[in-house]
């Protein structure tokens, strides 16, 4: 999920949008 979250900003995940949102502001 670091790859992920590190790429939050840039795609936008429907399963981690919470995750995403909270490491993305």
């Amino acid at each position: 999920g670091v790859r992920l979250v590190g790429g939050c900003c840039r795609t936008r995940p429907a399963q981690i949008s919470e995750l995403a949102r909270a490491v993305c502001p």
